[in-house]
């Protein structure tokens, strides 16, 4: 069972968001999952500020993750970084999730060639400790997963985007 809700207000060069999920585990006891989260921007003009906060909540253990962003455009150019960290508790100390926490930076850029067509970049760092194996470009990051613990992991990205 699920429900979720999300509630948002833009007005101008400010935009803010909030959501909330909870998913009931039915088959697994004390395995229920909540997610909620908090989003803003900020364009400025020269540039964009954003930032996120959320925690999710399943079972005995919980993740904060938060993030703050930056956006500059510069004639054709937009540069891009951002900053954010993750952090794990966890009450069930067999699970070995309790403490664990990561890092991330990440700088990329955008070059028009023209109204619908650009081409991108990103570089991304992970830094991994107390047991974490978070990993670039991973769509789930779970205990059993990704690199070994407290290793860290970066990738590249480069492409082509064309919108029809």
């Amino acid at each position: 069972k699920y429900f979720s809700g999300r509630l948002g207000y833009a007005s101008g060069p400010f935009n803010v968001a909030g959501a909330y999920g909870r998913t009931q585990v039915t088959i697994v006891p004390d395995q229920n999952g909540t997610n909620w989260n908090l989003g803003a921007s900020w364009n400025f003009g020269f540039m964009s500020l954003s930032g996120y906060y959320g925690k999710i909540e399943v079972g005995t253990a919980d993740q904060k993750n938060w993030f703050i962003g930056a956006q500059a455009p510069m004639g054709v150019w937009t540069f891009k970084g951002s900053y954010g960290s993750v952090s794990r508790d966890d009450s069930n100390a067999l699970s070995g999730l309790d403490g664990q926490n990561a890092d991330q930076f990440a700088l990329g850029f955008t070059y028009d060639l023209s109204k619908r067509t650009a081409l991108y970049g990103t570089y991304s760092h992970i830094s991994n400790d107390d047991g974490a194996r978070f990993v670039v470009g991973a769509l789930q990051n779970v205990a059993a997963g990704g690199s070994g613990p407290n290793e860290n992991s970066q990738g590249f990205q480069f492409g082509v985007k064309h919108s029809f």
